[in-house]
């Protein structure tokens, strides 16, 4: 039969299923099924035996994108290769490239190499990114399916919300991960080469911060007027003025590393290496009253959890609040523009400064920086100002308390 388009949408279905074949010699033909489904096949032989092989839907494969399936099945049986096999082969193989998605070949590289070579308060900096930005959206597609643009896409994203040097990490990370996919022959080649140096540059400058006491004061007020719906957030934000920590290391704060009764909380801070070595140093922070009475609040929710902040709606690989939870407070409250999370900490050090009258020395370790005297030829900062960082945490406290009024 000369098939056609028209002859093909004709065509009936009868009591029993049923072939038209096309008189182009390819040995392709019309499949209809008694519920009058239709599709292309093909008769053809290979190594003196017949196969028969499914070309397509006729909704979904045109006659002419049939015919031209046929004649290539002929052309590789003349080669030596069988269409059945060579199609159950690509089949075998996309689906085993759907199983090597971006997210799970991340996720193994995070695993097998990247946690294993790099401190636990490196890692967890970069990989919620993953888990809670790029993952879900780029994460689930096969690794060797995506393009530079994807990457760009996601990490400009990123860079957008204003962490700029975080979306040139995460950028480079992606690079690393692709190269982890060359390496294991599941990618052709890594895009996200050069993406991060077209991502826009950190902004210069320091972080947003109200340093003046009564802005200060009523930008505490503000939060306190706040009902917020998540209780973990709340605190957090109220323990970054009191002891004002980087809020990487106050979100992931151990129940083990609190002691309230003592006052203290000792952890290893992020940023803060040995001169010597390159482990990260322990650090003493000296609670106010006001901050291990917050502390205690988060007890009955969290307490039997690892972490103070422990967060049942976390999607990273840590389940604890996120940085945007508690700036989303500072949105609500109108101050977004004026003051950020780190802001905190450059509020206290004005302040102390200018208004407490601390030393800088003193101040700069609180801070978690480096003692710019040296006294100590480098020693662990949890051995600097013990005696006078108690009575500066305390003071400080008391002080802001007294700007909320």
């Amino acid at each position: 039969m000369d098939l056609t388009d028209i002859a093909i949408k004709k065509l009936q279905p009868k009591e029993k299923a049923y072939k038209v074949y096309d008189n182009s010699g390819t040995g392709l033909y019309v499949w209809v099924k008694t519920n009058g489904g239709k599709y292309f096949k093909q008769k053809y032989t290979f190594q003196k035996r017949p196969y028969d092989i499914q070309i397509g839907s006729v909704k979904k494969v045109s006659l002419k994108e049939a015919r031209r399936q046929a004649g290539e099945n002929l052309v590789n049986v003349e080669k030596g290769i069988n269409p059945v096999e060579q199609k159950r082969l690509e089949k075998q193989e996309r689906k085993q490239q759907v199983l090597n998605t971006f997210k799970a070949i991340g996720t193994q590289f995070f695993e097998e190499k990247f946690k294993l070579e790099t401190a636990e308060s490196t890692w967890k900096k970069i990989i919620p990114y993953f888990d809670n930005v790029v993952f879900p959206k780029i994460g689930n597609k096969p690794i060797d399916d995506l393009v530079g643009n994807d990457i760009y896409v996601v990490t400009l994203g990123i860079a957008k919300t204003g962490a700029r040097d975080s979306a040139k990490r995460v950028a480079r990370m992606c690079g690393r991960i692709f190269q982890y996919a060359v390496a294991l022959g599941v990618a052709k080649m890594n895009v996200a080469n050069g993406i991060a140096t077209q991502l826009p540059a950190p902004i210069e400058g320091n972080f947003k911060s109200l340093t003046k006491p009564d802005e200060f004061g009523q930008l505490l007020k503000a939060i306190d007027g706040f009902d917020p719906t998540y209780q973990q957030s709340y605190v957090a934000l109220q323990l970054l003025a009191y002891i004002f920590p980087r809020g990487g290391d106050l979100r992931f704060m151990k129940w083990a590393e609190v002691d309230t009764k003592a006052g203290t909380w000792t952890y290893k801070v992020s940023k803060l290496k040995s001169k010597t070595k390159k482990e990260t140093m322990d650090y003493v922070c000296f609670l106010p009253t006001q901050a291990s009475a917050l502390i205690e609040s988060m007890r009955p929710l969290t307490g039997n959890t690892e972490y103070v902040f422990h967060s049942d709606y976390s999607r990273g690989t840590t389940p604890v609040v996120s940085d945007s939870s508690m700036r989303d407070i500072l949105v609500s409250i109108g101050y977004k523009e004026v003051h950020d999370l780190h802001g905190f900490r450059a509020s206290a050090r004005t302040i102390c400064d200018e208004e407490l009258g601390f030393p800088s020395d003193q101040l700069e370790v609180a801070l978690t920086h480096k003692n710019p005297t040296d006294k100590h030829g480098g020693a662990y900062a949890r051995t600097e100002f013990l005696k006078q960082r108690r009575v500066m945490a305390q003071s400080w406290a008391d002080y802001i308390d007294g700007l909320r009024v």
